[in-house]
Formats: C-alpha cells, sequence, structure tokens
C-alpha cells in the first residue's frame, strides 16, 4: 500500500446507470485536487442487461429500491409516490412503481436458500 492521506468526501454517489449497473462511488478531494474512488466498478447487473448477475443481495435490493421509485440516484427517491402492498395494517410486505408493475418484496431482503 502507498502513501497515506487525509480526503473530504465531496460526494457520496449511489445511481442506476444506463438503467443496467449499479454503481457506488465516492469523489474525494485531498490538498485541493479532486479524485475519484469506484466510478466505473460495477455493484449489480440488472435483469435487463446482457449478462444479468446477482454480485450481492445488498446490490440487488438498492437496484429495486431505485427501480421502484423510478429514480437513478438515491437522493432522489425523497417525495416520490409509490404502491404499497399490506398484509395487514401494521406490516408492509412489498413496496411497487406507482405506474409500472415493479415491485421490490420483503423476501428480497434475503438471500435464497441453497438447495443441498
Amino acid at each position: 500500500m502507498g502513501e497515506v492521506e487525509n480526503a473530504i468526501i465531496k460526494k457520496a454517489i449511489l445511481k442506476r446507470c444506463k438503467n443496467c449497473f449499479l454503481e457506488v462511488a465516492l469523489d474525494l478531494e485531498f490538498d485541493g485536487y479532486p479524485q475519484g474512488f469506484g466510478h466505473g466498478l460495477t455493484l449489480y447487473l440488472s435483469e435487463g442487461a446482457r449478462r444479468h448477475e446477482k454480485k450481492s443481495i445488498a446490490g440487488h435490493v438498492i437496484w429495486k429500491i431505485l427501480e421502484v421509485g423510478g429514480v437513478e440516484k438515491w437522493s432522489d427517491l425523497e417525495g416520490k409516490i409509490v404502491r404499497v402492498k399490506r398484509e395487514n395494517s401494521a406490516t408492509v410486505e412489498a413496496v411497487g412503481h406507482a405506474v409500472y408493475d415493479k415491485w421490490i418484496e420483503r423476501k428480497d431482503f434475503f438471500c435464497e436458500a441453497e438447495e443441498g
């Protein structure tokens, strides 16, 4: 590992790119110089990508929430209207896009059981 320096996070980015992959990145600044970290690295490839790949359950859940909110960036979720499925008045079982048939369900937050 090289030299260690302090930096300021100028921007934290969590976004869907080109509607097919999820990017998590940081824009940093140190000694007045900007530099990025994580840009171009893929956390998740969507089902619409040529080769869908669930690299992590976290990436899948983040993608689905952005998709049902109809936004590209996490910060744009606030104020969006969504549909909700409830089992009873206390438990939200699924959240869906306001217009399209796109949903995230509680079960999406958990890894599928492996057959063995």
